[in-house]
């Protein structure tokens, strides 16, 4: 259960919080208010979003198509050790 000894205009807390690592209380040092971006900062962050996927798979496109083009043969096999 989450609980704030005051408004976070100060020296506030907020906790306990439970980790793997054990419990936590917080100190709020600052406290900046959410707000909803312009739409021209959400377009620009939606078309960088899309974009990265779409490189992604013209790489690899790519890199197959390269590939494609040779043979690859592996003799033995490389131990942990690379020998």
């Amino acid at each position: 259960m989450l609980e704030t000894t005051g408004n976070c205009d100060g020296l506030d807390f907020v906790g306990p919080f439970r980790s793997a690592y054990g419990v936590y209380i917080v100190e709020i040092e600052d406290y900046l208010a959410a707000h909803i971006p312009t739409i021209a900062a959400a377009r620009d962050r939606v078309s960088t979003d899309w974009r990265q996927p779409q490189l992604d798979i013209a790489s690899d496109d790519y890199y197959a198509s390269i590939c494609g083009k040779y043979i690859v043969t592996i003799a033995g096999k490389l131990t942990a050790t690379g020998e």
